[in-house]
This record gives C-alpha cells, structure tokens and sequence, in this order.
C-alpha cells in the first residue's frame, strides 16, 4: 500500500525534495487565474472560451486551462505545463515521487486572512483570488506549515507527466484496466450494430437502383444528385420571386401582362402604367429585386431582374 503523500508548497524557490511522496500545490507564481461570467452553462462549454478569456494577457507560451464553475461565474486558470514540468524536475530528484499536482487556489481557498509561507513570502486571498506577496508586508501569526498537515485536497488535480518514478496504485490500475475493457466491449458492439447497418443500407442502395433504373457508379449518381440539387435551388428561387411578385400592390388598371423566366432572370411586363407610375414602380420593384433593366413602350412597362 502507498503511504499517504504529505501535501507540498512549492514555490520557485523551494528547496530540492530526494525522497519522500508528495502532493504538490503549486503557489501562484505557476499560473495565471480570472474569475468571470460567461454566457454558458458548463465548465465545459466555459473551457472553449478561456483562450480569448486571457487574450493578451500571457506571456509567450503553450498555454492548457482549468475551468471551475462557481455559481453564476467561471474560475478560469492558465498554466504552462512545460514550465510546471521544469520546476517539479528542478525541486523533486532521487527517490522522491509526486502523487499528484495541484493549484493553492483550489487547495487554500479557504484561508481567511495572510499567512506566512516562509521569511520572504506569504499567501493572502483578495476578493477570494489567492495571491503570493512579500513576506515584509505582512504581519501574521498564520504559517502555512501549520495548514498542510490536515489538508484535505480537492479533486481538482492538473495531469502533469513529471518523472518516471510516479507510480499509480495498483487499484488505479485494475480499474483503468476494466474502464478499457469496458469501452473496447462497447466498440464491439457498436462496431457490430454499424456493420450491420451498412449491410443493410448497401442492400436497399441496390434496391433502389434496380427499381428507378439508376446508374450503379457513384460517380454517376452524384451527377445526377449535383444536377437536381441545381433544378431545385432555380425551382426556389422562381417559387420565392412569384412570392414577391405576388406581394407587389398595383394601381387601379395596372396588370401583369406576361412573365417569362430563365436561370438567371425573370421577366415581366406590367400594362396600363399611367405617367409618373413608372419610378414608383421601380421603388417597389428594387426593393423585392435587383433590376437589371427596365423599358417603357407606350403604357407598358418591361422589367428584368436578377432571379
């Protein structure tokens, strides 16, 4: 069995751990931390927006987030795994092993006023943000080496690939096993149902091609598909121009005397427009049409417009 790991503060000038297991906390100088409202639901859906969340407010990196929901609001933080891999290297050697990487934020949210980290340094939450300040600034009888002892961590652990000593539990492992088995028995299954599926719908594919006496390559298919998806598209637009027509308020002896149409314009000739009619048409005409041009013999007036 694993002994238990003693929770470790690390802070970039921590001193080298040999030996010994550990659950780092990592101090604020490794990440970056906004708390925000955003106009989603989940942490999840709140993750996909936290790059543009810190958008030019980080250093040059590879930057991976955290996102915790907290009421209405999201607690978003930024690390760099690189730079968080260097420092656990440069601080834990030997034999020592890492159990697990955590952020303070998460793991000492609930200090209540400042306290000491070490002679130059302490913690203190300002508007519930955890920040590391100046030891010198501070005037506390709280220390942290009394807190960690009966910490309790969340689950809230940062996946960090630190060195080649860290160890699952055995359990872990016979479970990660199972959970395997378990999605590779799945995928069987579904596998299984698709090929199935498939058999069936290249069964009815030949089907239906006996029955219409369609061509058998997809090639051909798709020409024909191509070729009424085009039929369609001018069969709407002429179906949504006759709408607009339809809508057009004629004056009192005005008519539609004909109406012609091609794949790219509809025509028409509107009768009995009487002297000044004729701009006021074309008011009502660009604003359903793009007109590309208009005639007037005598009282009837020819339009074409752009189908």
């Amino acid at each position: 069995m694993n002994k238990r790991a003693t929770p470790f503060y690390l802070t970039k000038k921590s001193p080298l751990r040999t030996k010994g297991r550990y659950s780092v906390i990592l101090s604020p100088e490794f990440y970056w931390i906004k708390r925000v409202s955003l106009p989603v639901k989940r942490a999840r859906e709140a993750k996909r927006l936290a790059e543009s969340v810190f958008e030019g407010l980080l250093p040059s990196g590879e930057y991976e987030y955290q996102v915790i929901k907290e009421g209405d609001q999201f607690l978003i933080i930024a690390y760099d795994r690189e730079l968080i891999q260097k420092a656990l290297k440069e601080h834990f050697s030997g034999t020592s092993e890492i159990a697990g990487v955590y952020f303070a934020q998460n793991e000492l949210k609930d200090l209540k006023g400042c306290t000491t980290i070490n002679a130059r340094a302490a913690l203190t939450p300002i508007d519930g943000i955890l920040v590391q300040v100046p030891r010198s600034c501070i005037d506390t009888s709280e220390h942290l080496d009394d807190i960690l002892p009966t910490l309790k961590l969340s689950g809230h652990k940062i996946r960090i690939l630190t060195s080649e000593k860290e160890i699952l539990p055995r359990s872990t492992v016979i479970m990660v096993g199972i959970a395997l088995l378990s999605v590779m028995t799945a995928l069987l299954v579904e596998y299984i149902g698709y090929k199935r599926a498939l058999s069936d719908i290249l069964s009815q594919k030949e089907s239906l091609i006996a029955r219409y006496h369609l061509p058998q390559t997809s090639f051909q298919l798709k020409s024909i598909e191509k070729s009424l998806l085009k039929k369609y598209e001018i069969q709407k637009k002429m179906r949504d121009a006759l709408q607009k027509i339809a809508s057009l308020s004629f004056a009192p002896g005005e008519s539609l005397r004909r109406l012609t149409c091609t794949k790219e314009a509809l025509r028409m000739e509107i009768g009995g427009v009487e002297s000044g009619r004729e701009e006021v048409l074309k008011r009502l005409l660009s604003s359903r049409f793009k007109i590309r041009d208009t005639q007037m013999n005598g009282r009837v007036m020819k339009v074409e417009v752009t189908l």
